[in-house]
């Protein structure tokens, strides 16, 4: 953020007024307890999102969406605010954004009708904190005696029809209805936080997508052979990653996974999607190599040599497995959007799976278009849950992910030969959740927080060792994550070493993929046809002292 963070949250409090406030309170009532909320200020509620990883310098977004809710559009603009809402993630729950709404709707006449309806005594602030404080206690005393809840709003739409407020119970009814399509498309699946509904103060329900921003690592330019390795630590917060963010599965499958199964039952534990059509789908390519040289807001992105390689090499693999090919280079943030969007928007009736593949500088949870902007994962994979692409529904969506997570290096065991490495690492560190939607495997090329390595001239570790397995095994008698498994053996067998600036020593450095999904069965993928013979390729050895970059 280009202004200072705690003097913008400063600032905001001095601006918000009473009934901003009293809004502040009541839509942060999932995320803090009532008795910290009850006399809290802004600057407190501030505090105590914190505290609580909801809030920091690098994650504004629950900020934004805060005042979007409160109509303090005026504070987005001023504060340039506005861009991060429109990437939100939605942290703030459907029903509290519901309840919110319908209290800035109700009069003090409807309030003093309600109360007598539910026999609740009437407010002790109802005499100096106006009809929204007195609304918004009321429905937090409904909440307590469970005369309402976010699966239940039966009583309060009875109450309102008693109102003759028509109008608001048509909003209980499209919430209603937008909660049941969703747990029907979640049926025998994870529960997900797909698309959440605004229901704010206009007329027409608009949907909106979960928070995206997802990153790939930084080219950052340093001393010759080592490369992402900057003088500030990233912190151990953003290393560690946020224990409150609501991960996918983070898949460490056991050995077992990668024995072979019987291509018709599978298993006899888990059921397998269905693969039969051809082509089995679209896999679309995303391929950045070269970045813009305006870097008047953003830090320089490093050209990726040897990326190519590794557009050829998936674009090859996955030909041979039947799927469709859509391949782009060098994508700004924008067209990257539009390409996925218009991806999302084909009908994919008759296909059984959908590939999103990209190679380019990233971040933690984010990656970078060619024009230094980032874009989070999150945003990525939204395009294609559930309620973006309903032709996709039910069906296996595989994202995998060439970039750097971090800065950190990680250490090994063993020497290896020496290579000159550029590792692209991230400048300014941001924590995401990854939204843990059905039918979602995202394959990172490594762990949060971790560089990632590229092969100048054969392409990097993650990529070529997960493109030569999937040649080798996807003969619809190993599934997916067993494949998976293994790249990560693979590829932690791998060493690189590169030259530390300070020491100007060589470094033995490591790199651990990792994939996390949301499957709900498992995944055979083969040729369409009966020939399994695949194209002559030789892995990049571990030893070979050539130059790697991520």
């Amino acid at each position: 953020m280009s202004f200072n963070y705690r003097k913008v949250l400063t600032a905001i409090n001095g601006e918000l007024v009473q009934r901003d406030l009293q809004g502040l309170r009541f839509l942060c009532k999932d995320m803090i307890s009532s008795s910290l909320l009850e006399n809290a200020s802004a600057l407190q509620i501030f505090d105590l999102l914190e505290k609580r990883d909801k809030l920091s310098k690098r994650d504004t977004t629950l900020l934004a969406e805060l005042l979007h809710h409160l109509q303090r559009k005026d504070l987005l603009r001023k504060f340039n605010l506005a861009e991060n809402w429109q990437q939100e993630t939605g942290l703030i729950s459907d029903f509290r954004i519901l309840l919110y709404t319908l209290a800035n709707n109700l009069t003090m006449t409807n309030y003093q009708e309600l109360v007598f309806y539910y026999a609740i005594p009437r407010s002790n602030s109802s005499d100096n904190s106006g009809v929204l404080q007195c609304i918004f206690e009321l429905f937090v005393e409904l909440e307590k005696r469970a005369i309402i809840c976010s699966e239940n709003l039966l009583k309060l739409k009875e109450g309102l029809k008693s109102l003759m407020r028509n109008d608001l119970v048509k909003r209980i009814d499209n919430y209603t209805q937008i909660q049941e399509k969703l747990q029907e498309q979640q049926s025998h699946s994870l529960q997900t936080p797909i698309f959440k509904e605004s229901f704010g103060h206009n007329e027409q329900t608009s949907w909106r997508y979960p928070g995206p921003h997802s990153q790939e690592s930084m080219g950052v330019e340093a001393p010759s052979g080592y490369e992402g390795e900057e003088s500030s630590r990233m912190s151990q917060d953003a290393v560690r990653g946020d224990p409150h963010d609501p991960i996918i599965h983070q898949v460490s499958p056991p050995a077992q996974r990668d024995h072979m199964h019987d291509p018709t039952t599978h298993s006899t534990d888990l059921p397998a999607y269905p693969v039969k059509n051809n082509p089995r789908g679209i896999c679309l390519i995303i391929n950045n190599e070269a970045f813009s040289e305006d870097f008047k807001t953003s830090p320089k992105l490093k050209r990726r040599e040897g990326t190519h390689i590794d557009a050829e090499k998936l674009e090859q693999v996955f030909k041979y497995l039947g799927f469709k090919i859509l391949l782009h280079n060098n994508l700004t943030v924008g067209e990257m959007k539009e390409t996925l969007i218009s991806c999302s928007n084909m009908n994919h009736q008759n296909h059984d799976v959908f590939v999103c593949c990209i190679l380019t500088h990233g971040e933690i949870n984010c990656v970078f278009g060619s024009d230094g902007k980032s874009l989070m994962i999150t945003q990525v994979t939204s395009y294609f849950n559930g309620s973006a692409c309903k032709s996709l529904l039910g069906k296996p969506k595989l994202f995998f992910i060439q970039a750097c997570q971090g800065h950190e290096k990680q250490s090994e065991c063993y020497l290896a030969a020496d290579a000159d490495i550029d590792a692209d690492g991230p400048v300014s560190p941001i924590s995401y959740s990854i939204p843990d939607e059905a039918d979602i495997l995202l394959g990172m090329a490594t762990v949060s927080g971790y560089l990632s390595f590229r092969h100048r001239r054969e392409g990097s570790w993650y990529i070529q060792t997960l493109c030569n397995l999937l040649e080798q095994k996807c003969n619809g008698k190993n599934d997916i994550l067993a494949i998976l498994t293994d790249v990560n053996r693979v590829v932690a067998e791998k060493t690189a070493r590169m030259k530390n600036p300070q020491t100007h020593r060589r470094e033995s450095t490591k790199q651990m993929p990792q994939p996390k999904f949301s499957l709900r069965m498992k995944l055979f993928l083969s040729p369409p046809n009966d020939d399994l013979s695949v194209q002559d390729h030789h892995p990049p050895s571990a030893s070979d002292a050539v130059d790697w970059k991520s």
